[in-house]
C-alpha cells in the first residue's frame, strides 16, 4: 500500500488506492484553484489573446490596407509583418529566451531530454525506493 500525507492532522498514513486517488484528484483541484485565483492568470490570458489575434488578424489588414491604396510592395508588407511581430506579445517569450524561436527551443529541449539508457538508470536506482 502507498503512503500519502492526509489532511486530519497530516499524519503519514498507509492508504488504500482509492484514497490515494481521492488524494491526487483534491491536489490536482488545489492546483487547478490556485492557478485561476492568481491574478496573474488573466494578465496572460490577455496577452495570449492578443498575440493570437494579432497574428490571425494581420493577413486580413495587410489585405484590407492593399483594397484602399492599391498593390503593396512585398518590401513594405514584409516591414509590416516584422513591426507587427515585434509588438506581438507572444514574441516576448523569445526575448525572455535570449531571441530563440520556438522551433530553437523544442530543439534544445530534445537535446536535454533523457536517454532511454538514462531512463532506465534512473528507474533502477529509485525502483528500490518504490517509485
Amino acid at each position: 500500500m502507498p503512503y500519502a500525507l492526509i489532511p486530519d492532522g497530516y499524519t503519514l498514513k498507509k492508504v488504500t488506492a482509492a484514497q490515494q486517488q481521492a488524494v491526487e484528484e483534491k491536489r490536482s483541484h488545489d492546483d487547478v484553484s490556485t492557478v485561476l485565483a492568481n491574478p496573474a492568470t488573466a494578465q496572460v490570458v490577455g496577452l495570449l489573446g492578443a498575440g493570437l489575434a494579432t497574428a490571425h488578424f494581420l493577413p486580413k489588414f495587410i489585405e484590407a490596407l492593399e483594397n484602399k491604396v492599391g498593390t503593396l510592395s512585398d518590401d513594405f508588407k514584409g516591414a509590416i509583418n516584422e513591426t507587427v511581430n515585434d509588438l506581438n506579445p507572444l514574441n516576448l517569450v523569445r526575448s525572455v529566451y535570449g531571441g530563440k524561436t520556438n522551433e530553437e527551443l523544442i530543439n534544445e529541449m530534445k537535446q536535454r531530454a533523457l536517454t532511454e539508457e538514462e531512463k532506465a538508470a534512473v528507474k533502477e536506482k529509485f525502483s528500490k525506493y518504490g517509485f
